[in-house]
């Protein structure tokens, strides 16, 4: 769990689960008031950091193509791209 604070309050959130050096965010979550002032970059910046620090070599939050024209709109798809995410295929092991 990952959270962004400002004044004692908590404005942004995050649930991710690490499996080896696989890293899925679950759920993300901003205050909307507070979007504009940018709360979303140092909640990604810790995920990142922890990422980092733990050996992460893949990450991923949901399909690329969530979000897209999602109400008329495609701006998950378009946060996604702002903050590193790139689509990609994943391949099984086996």
């Amino acid at each position: 769990l990952f959270m962004v604070f400002r004044d004692g309050v908590a404005y942004a959130y995050a649930i991710t689960h690490l499996c080896g050096n696989y890293m899925n965010i679950s759920t993300i979550l901003g205050h909307h008031d507070y979007l504009k002032d940018g709360i979303m970059l140092p909640l990604m910046k810790q995920i990142q950091d922890f990422a980092e620090i733990s050996g992460v070599v893949a990450m991923t939050y949901g399909e690329w193509a969530s979000g897209h024209n999602e109400n008329g709109k495609n701006g998950l798809q378009y946060w996604k791209h702002s903050v590193g995410f790139e689509p990609t295929h994943l391949n099984e092991l086996t």
